[in-house]
């Protein structure tokens, strides 16, 4: 039930310009800073491509969050391993 609210919650986030304007100003300094470190890693040593993967992993967040939480939260709600495996293997 919490990840439905976060979702709907997420949605009107978007949908509502004044809400998405400030949204967009609030994340605005976070994906730049994390498009400023991605650019310094180099993804040739062991150290130099988790980082990388982690600022990856935070600049996708935003865009891959929602639509896993929905796959989980279908996967979750439909209470059979086969169709939660089959919305999981959907979206992967």
């Amino acid at each position: 039930m919490l990840g439905a609210v976060l979702l709907m919650s997420l949605g009107v986030l978007i949908w509502v310009p004044a809400l998405n304007e400030r949204f967009t100003q609030w994340m605005t300094p976070v994906a730049s800073a994390a498009n400023a470190l991605s650019e310094r890693l180099h993804g040739d040593t062991f150290w130099g491509a988790l980082l990388l993967g982690a600022v990856l992993g935070l600049v996708w967040s935003p865009c891959s969050g929602p639509l896993l939480a929905s796959a989980l939260i279908m996967a979750a709600s439909e209470g059979g391993r086969g169709k939660g495996r089959w919305c999981l293997g959907f979206l992967g």
